[in-house]
């Protein structure tokens, strides 16, 4: 070609290029090469993604367990903690006295049998294939996943369909060295697979960069109200910018800790302050977020989930019930629903999530419509003249 120009797609896919210099119309065709098709289920993306007008049925449902039911059986819990889904929809709960990980099917309701996937003696211990009062778990796009082995002060990391874990953060016995983690309810593992560990023996979350070490990035590991301490801390997100949220239980409040500051930001709560205002939390305990910005808070001592807007003074309250006992580990489905470990109820419970009205707009048919070429599409390099010849100007129709 010689001084090309203009560019376009043609109705096929085929690429159509004006050759300037040689006074011709060239084409470029497309080739699609032969898809493979798979039977494995469809992934759902786990980026919570709610409509703009979500709002939440006040009526609990039981995902898993049995009300005031505890016993080691499949098809009941003893004190869940945390509740976690895959992107094909499996749950994960973190059965912590049956010193166990259930995976439970899609759809599962009341009393539904479990699957052991970690720590297969109840009795507890320190083996690998074992657990001791897992109290947070957190599960990547590869079905990997990241256990806060409470008792045995350490995170433990299962790689889907393996029978031992191995550990990636503490494991050292409890302590306030940066080698060793204490007590501990949060768990967060960012997309650099860095393991965050809020302490509430220690009073701070520490970061685990794939070393022995840990980081403190959040506290200076004396409780109290400073905004650089935290009293407590309990369920922590850590955003795209690596910026922490933390839940300060003890504190009644979420503290926002952008990475490197010594001090973090109050940005729901008031500290130190309890109270059932909309402005106000009860011992909140876990914290997520959905695609706008908006945090969904456990208030447990409150029984009811608040939604923050980003930059608000008080939140609003989505779904509550009365019924709820030591509600702890919360998090939005892949189908909208919140979810939540109800502990002392020893069961899983989820509210509906459904989406309001909204004003639809009627768009007339694009005369246009966008070029459709399939996915792996690539171009035959032979140039093919679809009008005009090669270094032949004329005006000339043909």
């Amino acid at each position: 070609m010689s001084t090309p120009r203009g560019m376009a797609f043609d109705p096929s896919g085929n690429l159509a290029v004006a050759d300037s210099g040689y006074h011709r119309i060239v084409q470029f065709s497309v080739i699609c090469p032969p898809t493979t098709t798979s039977t494995t289920p469809a992934y759902v993306t786990l980026a919570n993604p709610l409509c703009p007008t979500s709002y939440w049925n006040s009526t609990v449902k039981i995902v898993a367990g049995y009300t005031a039911s505890a016993s080691s059986a499949l098809t009941r819990l003893y004190n869940p903690q945390d509740v976690t889904f895959d992107g094909y929809r499996y749950m994960y709960v973190a059965d912590y006295s049956n010193n166990r990980v259930l995976r439970y099917n899609p759809g599962s309701g009341l009393a539904s049998t479990g699957k052991i996937i970690a720590g297969f003696t109840t009795a507890g211990g320190s083996g690998f294939n074992q657990l001791n009062g897992p109290t947070a778990i957190y599960l990547d796009s590869n079905r990997t996943l990241y256990i806060l082995d409470n008792l045995n002060y350490r995170v433990q990391k299962w790689i889907n369909g393996q029978p031992i874990g191995f550990t990636v953060a503490g494991g050292r016995g409890s302590g306030a060295t940066l080698d060793k983690i204490s007590t501990s309810q949060g768990l967060y593992v960012d997309d650099q697979s860095r393991v965050y560990v809020s302490e509430i023996g220690n009073d701070r979350v520490t970061r685990w960069d794939n070393t022995t070490i840990g980081v403190i990035i959040a506290g200076n590991g004396t409780a109290g109200n400073a905004l650089n301490q935290l009293r407590d801390p309990w369920g922590i997100y850590i955003d795209s910018n690596y910026t922490a949220f933390v839940v300060d239980r003890g504190n009644h409040r979420v503290q926002m800790w952008e990475t490197g500051s010594p001090v973090g930001q109050t940005v729901a709560g008031m500290s130190g302050v309890s109270g059932p205002w909309s402005y106000q939390f009860n011992l909140p305990t876990s914290i997520s977020f959905d695609q706008y910005g908006y945090m969904y808070i456990m208030d447990s001592g409150n029984n009811r989930i608040q939604r923050w807007w980003p930059g608000a003074t008080y939140g609003t309250t989505v779904a509550s019930s009365t019924s709820l006992y030591n509600p702890r580990g919360l998090i939005i489905d892949p189908l909208g629903n919140l979810v939540l470990a109800d502990c002392s109820n020893h069961r899983v419970v989820s509210f509906a999530g459904g989406c309001g009205p909204t004003t639809t707009t009627t768009m007339a048919p694009l005369t246009n419509p966008p070029n459709e070429i399939c996915d792996a599409a690539y171009w035959n390099s032979t140039i093919k003249i679809v009008a005009g010849a090669t270094n032949t100007p004329s005006s000339a129709l043909n």
